[in-house]
């Protein structure tokens, strides 16, 4: 397996075409602000247009603890992953794990077996119906829950509660509908993304005021801070602050079930 992080890419010398002395970058001064895209989504939790979502948020705060200025941009995602391996961006938001876009830019150093400094963390979770199905844990709440559980057919979740062995309605084909059909019907608890519940449910209060969010997550997928090759060459330091900035845990990012 190729090293696809931080350490890794230093040291082969991938960057700007050679290694990069400790001298050479205490040299290099400090940017004034770190440029970020990502791709938006209408309906995203976590990277939503216009600067909105819970994932920016979280980088503003980083950007304040370490006194540096953060710019974001949205943009399509094919896009962004060019503007940051040719440079034009410092990073991108958001980005899984993955061998295969290692071209545009360097993960956390641990990023291929640990969520520790990932940005959000993403994955199935199980909304219920407040007060109907009891249980303060996910284990508990699918140990104590009378009906199927509703899912879109061929999503992750589908998948994940088959794989679990447990009974799952498919007759709905949109996150929406899920929620209603938990609202309305005899089932009793419904299974999706994280992101997509949390969107909904606090875009609509009648919603949030029936339904619950269980934090513990079926499923875990974290999505990270890709820096360009550029950036992590010139300010290794401050790269390393960032990623070291969002190690506390990620939002989601609840163990347990």
């Amino acid at each position: 397996m190729r090293n696809l992080c931080f350490a890794g890419l230093l040291s082969a010398g991938l960057l700007l075409g050679a290694p990069v002395s400790a001298a050479e970058a205490a040299a290099v001064p400090a940017p004034a602000a770190l440029s970020f895209c990502y791709e938006a989504k209408r309906d995203s939790h976590w990277l939503g247009p216009d600067g909105r979502g819970e994932a920016i948020a979280r980088m503003r705060s980083v950007a304040e603890a370490l006194d540096v200025r953060f710019d974001f941009v949205a943009m399509a995602a094919s896009d962004c992953q060019l503007a940051v391996a040719n440079g034009r961006h410092d990073g991108m938001l958001g980005v899984p794990f993955d061998e295969t876009v290692a071209w545009v830019g360097a993960f956390p150093p641990e990023a291929s077996e640990s969520g520790r400094r990932a940005l959000f963390v993403e994955g199935v979770a199980l909304v219920r119906e407040r007060d109907v199905v009891q249980g303060g844990t996910v284990a508990e709440v699918l140990r104590n829950l009378r009906s199927p559980i509703a899912a879109v057919p061929g999503s992750e979740a589908a998948r994940e509660l088959r794989s679990l062995g447990l009974r799952i309605d498919d007759r709905t084909r949109n996150p929406r509908g899920l929620l209603d059909r938990v609202l309305r019907s005899p089932v009793e608890a419904a299974a999706m993304s994280y992101g997509d519940a949390a969107f909904r449910l606090a875009a609509d209060q009648a919603l949030s005021a029936r339904l619950e969010l269980m934090p513990q997550l079926l499923t875990r997928r974290a999505h990270h801070v890709q820096f360009s090759a550029q950036r992590v060459a010139q300010d290794p330091a401050l790269v390393e602050s960032v990623w070291e900035a969002l190690a506390s845990p990620a939002p989601a990012d609840n163990a347990g079930g």
